[in-house]
């Protein structure tokens, strides 16, 4: 399940996102584990590593806004410490990761602020235990692009809550595999 909400993260930031290549992304992940690892490991602490990540150039771009490249990349290193039982250094991630995507929903106008919406949202209710803060985010999100998918989804993981998981939804076969006739 963390690895879905890390994939939704992903996707609301890289979909809408306009001068990422595929080297970028990648980069961009080994950088995040490489990170979380140093702090799993006691190499590096997490006030330092925020303000190490802070630097211009630090972190590769992948939205293109710093505020937003920062939230995600503290937001996702959160996840690989959280995963890790790293709860306290994680919360740390979580949080410098909302102050930063405030920070661009201030810089953000139009359908632009739809995105940092999104991810506030998700962070709020899946990770900081604010589900009512998650709630207002994504539904001020969907008022701004009612008709995207990507953000139905979200609006559908922050409803889930914190901490809870979601039965898995039935197979649906296509077809029939015992009448393919193989």
């Amino acid at each position: 399940m963390k690895y879905l909400v890390l994939l939704a993260l992903l996707g609301v930031a890289a979909a809408q996102a306009q001068s990422s290549s595929a080297v970028d992304l990648l980069a961009a992940l080994r950088l995040r584990e490489q990170i979380a690892a140093e702090i799993t490991t006691s190499k590096s602490s997490a006030p330092a590593t925020l303000a190490r990540l802070r630097t211009p150039g630090a972190i590769p771009s992948v939205v293109g806004d710093r505020e937003e490249d920062f939230a995600l990349a503290a937001g996702d290193i959160g996840r690989r410490l959280l995963a890790a039982e790293k709860p306290a250094e994680a919360e740390e991630f979580f949080r410098a990761a909302e102050v930063a995507l405030t920070a661009a929903l201030a810089k953000a106008q139009g359908k632009e602020r739809a995105r940092p919406l999104a991810a506030r949202a998700l962070l709020r209710a899946r990770f900081l235990g604010n589900p009512d803060g998650g709630k207002k985010d994504i539904a001020e999100a969907l008022e701004i692009a009612p008709e995207d998918e990507g953000l139905k989804a979200t609006a559908r993981n922050v409803a889930r809550g914190h901490g809870q998981k979601e039965p898995a939804p039935p197979v649906q076969f296509t077809s029939k595999p015992w009448e393919r006739g193989n």
